[in-house]
């Protein structure tokens, strides 16, 4: 199974989800997608020399190249779940890996879900996450890709709580590594829209997303 992971504005490092995946009892690969990017383009393999091509004459990267880079990497890893960082962040781009996993299976359809981490509000007084993860680039999907896979019920949406942040960070951050890990078992699958919250009631506060109350 793959599976991508996001959170609003890029907010959760790569880092982070590398150390979930690390800790997860079962198998469980990490693709850090703008690393693997940066290496293609440093080793100047062909498909880094084709993304500097369009780079430099000031062109988005078709999606269907940065599918490629991800399913290189996908391979690499067999066993287990797969958990995919900093891409797709488009519709195109999803696109074109949906058609990369379907290829790769033969003409199958395969599910590819994401773990969507929001932020009720930005905590102003603490700090979430150490120094050096706090330094990443910040890589979020557009708002119109976070829309498309809310409406076909590929987005397990999380939302952390500041309040919950400044009381117990510890905690908080634990809630949601239970959830991660509830998603890589297939025990958090929904349906189409509306969105479901954590507790099994429909979203009402907006669209998709919902602050989640995990029972303690």
């Amino acid at each position: 199974q793959v599976c991508g992971v996001a959170s609003k504005d890029g907010f959760i490092p790569g880092v982070f989800w590398n150390g979930l995946c690390a800790r997860y009892n079962g198998k469980c690969g990490f693709v850090d997608f703008p690393s693997i990017v940066r290496m293609e383009i440093v080793k100047g393999s062909k498909l880094g020399m084709e993304i500097i091509k369009h780079t430099s004459m000031g062109r988005a990267v078709p999606g269907t190249i940065l599918a490629d880079i991800a399913m290189s990497s996908i391979n690499q890893r067999t066993n287990g779940n797969i958990v995919l960082y900093g891409f797709p962040n488009t519709i195109g781009e999803h696109m074109a890996l949906k058609q990369a996993l379907k290829a790769e299976h033969g003409g199958r359809d395969e599910p590819f879900q994401t773990v969507y981490v929001d932020l009720n509000k930005r905590p102003q007084d603490i700090s979430i996450f150490s120094h050096d993860e706090a330094k990443h680039v910040a890589i979020a999907p557009l708002t119109s890709l976070k829309e498309e896979l809310e409406k076909n019920g590929s987005l397990l949406s999380y939302t952390l709580s500041t309040n919950e942040l400044q009381d117990d960070k510890q905690t908080a951050l634990k809630r949601l590594q239970n959830f991660f890990y509830e998603c890589l078992k297939g025990d958090r699958s929904i349906p189409p829209s509306p969105a479901i919250s954590e507790v099994g009631t429909p979203a009402t506060t907006m669209r998709g997303s919902v602050a989640l109350t995990p029972e303690v």
